[in-house]
């Protein structure tokens, strides 16, 4: 198999979950996620599986907060 240069890898988060586990790391007064270790994380166990690469790299990573229904959006505002 000929080897390549390098993969790019790309992240989209859910920002509700990860607002959701931010928000309780800082409650138990452990900090905030940090998400350059994660894509280490990514890249490392990517790097185990997809065999053939000489360097893998996260190039893109997109948080997307989900749109809440409209009556929960009422309640919430309402409140």
């Amino acid at each position: 198999m000929k080897e390549k240069n390098f993969l790019r890898i790309g992240v989209f988060y859910d920002g509700t979950y990860f607002t959701r586990a931010q928000n309780y790391f800082w409650s138990q007064k452990k900090g905030w996620l940090s998400f350059q270790e994660f894509h280490k994380l990514l890249e490392k166990c990517i790097s185990v599986k997809e065999q053939g690469h000489t360097a893998y790299k996260v190039v893109y990573s997109a948080w997307f907060q989900g749109l809440y229904k409209k009556a929960a959006q009422q309640k919430k505002t309402l409140g």
